[in-house]
């Protein structure tokens, strides 16, 4: 077993555990924005570095950078889904078909990092207006027995499935599938059942107004790795995000 999927192993379901508390606590925008953070991506593009060279890994942090896309739009074909009645396995199942269909689409694409991050923002806002408005909804909702060690369980089954599939691939198409949304698949897939598609619109509105800081940080890693070297640069990637993240959340509570 590689040193980038016991990674995932360790922190995919402890994630999804933190984001299901927050949620409970601050209501389904709190899982959205901590979903957004590159928590499970950003080590596991450590790794690859770490393992395989700073080339290796500056070229898979740009092809995160890009893959964010699919990302954002597997967020939103969901949400859609949810939006018009669809049950959540089917949602689950039409929105992974839209990563895997983007994701084809930008492995043919060659972009330098900076048109990879404009790339990446601007389709962050494509998805918000396609989402439309969503009005917060708070409350318990209907929690599900286990609870919290299902939603681990199924973060851990989807980590260990990718890790085979990643292992196969290149720096490109690994970095591509780098943010695979493990954790944005069991939070979206649970919130939809547990608490409804108008908690589902508020999570998923969350998720995509923080995409942006964990683009700068992906693209940070991509930009700095090699000049820096392998700690300096994510370090340096690790605080833009944090600090970027916040002054997210400050904007959009402040719009809100």
């Amino acid at each position: 077993m590689n040193a980038a999927l016991l990674v995932r192993l360790a922190l995919a379901p402890a994630l999804v555990g933190v984001a299901t508390v927050a949620a409970r606590r601050w209501g389904p925008q709190a899982g959205g924005w901590a979903a957004a953070t590159p928590v499970v991506a950003g080590p596991v593009l450590l790794v690859y570095a770490a393992n395989h060279g700073l080339r290796f890994g500056s070229e898979a942090a740009a092809s995160a950078t890009l893959g964010l896309i699919s990302l954002a739009v597997f967020s939103t074909v969901y949400a859609l889904m949810a939006r018009a009645g669809r049950p959540w396995a089917v949602c689950l199942l039409v929105g992974w078909g839209a990563f895997v269909v983007t994701t084809g689409l930008l492995s043919v694409v060659a972009a330098p990092t900076w048109v990879a991050l404009v790339a990446a923002v601007v389709a962050f806002q494509l998805c918000r207006l396609a989402l439309g408005r969503v009005v917060a909804v708070d409350g318990e909702g209907r929690r599900l027995p286990f609870d919290i060690p299902l939603r681990m369980l199924a973060a851990f089954v989807m980590v260990v499935t990718l890790g085979l599939v990643s292992g196969m691939l290149g720096s490109r198409v690994s970095g591509l599938i780098a943010p695979f949304p493990i954790i944005g698949s069991v939070m979206a897939a649970f919130t939809h059942a547990s608490r409804g598609r108008e908690a589902l619109q508020g999570y998923s509105a969350a998720l995509l107004r923080g995409l942006p800081s964990f683009a700068l940080f992906t693209a940070s890693v991509a930009l700095t790795l090699e000049p820096v070297g392998l700690v300096w640069s994510f370090l340096l990637a690790g605080v833009l995000a944090a600090l970027s993240h916040a002054v997210l959340i400050t904007w959009s509570n402040r719009s809100a």
